[in-house]
């Protein structure tokens, strides 16, 4: 049983004082930027001196945060250079678009963008625009030993916005680079990337699902359409799971090919409703936000495990800095956790997408066996960039959308 006082919370026979939940948020924030300012110590020891380069190459940047209006197609923005040894610089073939990107075009992450900018000594703008790529590696750093120019491969830029996707050329470290799958196209390898890499952090990292315990599983992915879901569905039935997934009328015949075994078309009935009368859940995805996170606890069994990609830490850190940011959204994570594992017996998780080179290349594996299938709903070529943006916007996605920047 729950029960709050003005001095703290008890959870069944567990008390909680408002002083331990403050202690315990500290040194979770602590530990979290102290491994931040490690990895930065890290990456400044690889780092090169800077070289001046006369290369130009085309690339879609933001000049400020904004609309539409504040992206442009630079024909003549200068060819990144590796700054690190553990750097590959790829000769991009194709970029997918996500909505992520489009978050990030209206300001979405300036807290941590404007960190790493100062780290790095470099003006806010411009900044390149795009997520997913795929492509070819031209040049690799002292340190790089999995890949030599000529390789094909397909990677997610890193989340400090310093390079983009959507450009002829970009810049990633190994870590969060794996070779393409030899079966796709470079157009299919870009619709990938970010997506697989955030079901991964969900299903995998953080709800524990593996290949050898997810047979007799039933999992509930929301919003199956979609970049996530749809990547999210194929890997639960590859690995033997049961999908359950929500989409709209028009998005059950993909859903259906994708591989769902019980589809339910939100238009029509409640998934709430709909799964109330069913066996409880093992595992959901919620890919959506909190307007389904209530109903969707309350179908989980014990022992069961909930995750979700939609979080508040970043609008936190976005609205009052990393330090605060975290200190003011962390705790709302633990406390539902806390409450979620202690009365009802599951797993409350918030899921962030990193590099992850094993993730990469467990897909590249599935899809080279046929057991996942790239979903790109539309190609457009690098000079429209703002029409793939514009259908983006609009929601209801049927799959990737992917840019073509090179034959």
């Amino acid at each position: 049983m729950f029960r709050s006082s003005p001095g703290g919370f008890s959870v069944g026979q567990y008390d909680v004082d408002n002083w331990q939940l403050l202690l315990g948020a500290s040194i979770a924030v602590s530990t979290t930027l102290l491994a931040m300012c490690v990895r930065a110590w890290r990456q400044k020891q690889n780092t090169l001196e800077p070289q001046p380069t006369t290369r130009k190459m085309k690339a879609v940047i933001l000049s400020a945060y904004g609309g539409p209006e504040v992206m442009t197609v630079d024909e003549e923005f200068p060819v990144p250079l590796l700054s690190s040894q553990d750097e590959v610089l790829i000769k991009v073939k194709a970029a997918s678009v996500n909505v992520l990107d489009l978050k990030i075009r209206e300001g979405y992450m300036t807290a941590l963008y404007k960190s790493s900018r100062r780290w790095t000594k470099r003006p806010l703008f411009p900044v390149m625009v795009g997520r997913d790529f795929a492509g070819i590696v031209e040049e690799v750093g002292s340190k790089v030993t999995k890949f030599k120019p000529g390789d094909e491969v397909w990677g997610a830029a890193g989340l400090d916005l310093r390079y983009g996707g959507i450009a002829e050329y970009t810049i990633s470290k190994e870590a969060a680079l794996s070779h393409k799958p030899t079966n796709l196209t470079f157009v299919e390898a870009a619709s990938f990337p970010h997506v697989a890499l955030t079901a991964w952090a969900a299903l995998v990292q953080s709800a524990g699902m593996t290949k050898e315990n997810t047979p007799g599983k039933t999992v509930l992915v929301h919003a199956g359409t979609g970049g996530v879901g749809s990547f999210s569905i194929q890997l639960v039935k590859a690995w033997g799971g049961h999908v359950v997934t929500t989409c709209s009328t028009s998005g059950v015949q993909l859903v259906r090919r994708l591989g769902a075994d019980d589809i339910i078309d939100y238009k029509l009935d409640s998934f709430a409703t709909k799964l109330s009368e069913e066996p409880k859940l093992d595992i959901v995805l919620n890919t959506l936000g909190p307007q389904v996170e209530d109903e969707s606890l309350a179908l989980i069994k014990r022992g069961g495990a909930y995750a979700t990609i939609v979080t508040p830490v970043v609008k936190s850190m976005d609205s009052y800095g990393i330090v605060l940011g975290l200190l003011l959204a962390l705790p709302q994570k633990w406390w539902k956790a806390l409450y979620q594992r202690l009365v009802h017996g599951r797993k409350f998780y918030w899921a962030f997408a990193l590099a992850n080179t094993e993730a990469l290349e467990v897909a590249r594996k599935l899809v080279e066996d046929g057991k996942i299938k790239p979903t790109v709903e539309h190609v457009f070529p690098l000079s429209e960039v703002h029409k793939a943006f514009e259908h983006l916007a609009k929601g209801h996605a049927r799959g990737k959308t992917v840019i073509k920047v090179a034959d």
